[in-house]
């Protein structure tokens, strides 16, 4: 049987106020510190929610500025290799090149950096809707982790079968951008998985905490509610957020 999150059920003094930057939570945890991960579930009516962060723990993702050694510090010094030769490359070529790389960052799962910031945290504090009871909200809150997971295993098991593949891509001119995107989709799969990992066992503490401010009022759009979170509570990425999640259920 799996080890589940530990779950923190105290009732919030003050339930309709998200803390931001700088505000110490109800429980006493100031929710900047690099081990605190805010995650807000933002209701999207017949659509259902979806789990939206953002937050001061850095994204492994993407190469820090002094590559490491081992397969890490080999994928970084590869990535700004990479990224040197798409800026540098000139005409037609290097300009589709570019175009094609561009394309597929915009095709990555709005959702992810959230799962790939879970590796580091320490406390999961789950912001939801009034409406909801804290149980609904931690059978949601799993429910997705549930889901997640599967995607991202079945995404990571596809790029481990094409990536050697893609060594016939070396002769053609240019950087070998299809190459590199399935190597760097493998990394980025297994970070996410590990974020997983972590938030479903018992090394994290999640707090569910109930907020009027995240129910759905009556004709209120999602875009109005965006710009009023974004403006109340410093989610300056919630509406571009939002306009992905939105693009990409159109595209489904």
């Amino acid at each position: 049987m799996p080890h589940q999150s530990h779950v923190l059920d105290r009732p919030d003094p003050t339930p309709e106020a998200i803390p931001t930057a700088g505000r110490p939570s109800s429980d006493g945890v100031e929710p900047t510190r690099r081990d605190m991960v805010n995650v807000y579930m933002i209701p999207l009516g017949a659509a259902g929610s979806v789990f939206y962060s953002e937050g001061p723990i850095r994204d492994d993702a993407h190469p820090s500025h002094e590559p490491k050694g081992g397969p890490r510090g080999w994928l970084e010094r590869r990535f700004r290799s990479m990224q040197t030769a798409l800026h540098h490359s000139e005409g037609g070529m290097g300009f589709r090149l570019r175009r094609v790389w561009e394309w597929l960052q915009r095709r990555i799962p709005p959702d992810e950096p959230l799962l790939r910031r879970l590796r580091k945290a320490g406390m999961v504090a789950v912001y939801h809707p009034s409406t909801l009871s804290r149980e609904e909200a931690r059978a949601e809150w799993r429910n997705y982790l549930a889901g997640r997971r599967g995607r991202h295993l079945l995404g990571l098991t596809l790029n481990l079968a094409i990536s050697p593949l893609t060594v016939l891509l070396v002769p053609v001119p240019g950087p070998n951008v299809i190459g590199f995107w399935f190597v760097y989709r493998t990394v980025c799969h297994t970070l996410a998985l590990l974020g997983i990992h972590r938030a479903s066992g018992d090394r994290v503490t999640t707090a569910f905490r109930p907020t009027a401010d995240l129910d759905e009022a009556p004709g209120e759009g999602v875009r109005s509610r965006a710009t009023r979170l974004a403006a109340s509570h410093g989610l300056t990425g919630l509406g571009a957020f939002l306009g992905r999640v939105a693009a990409a259920t159109d595209a489904g």
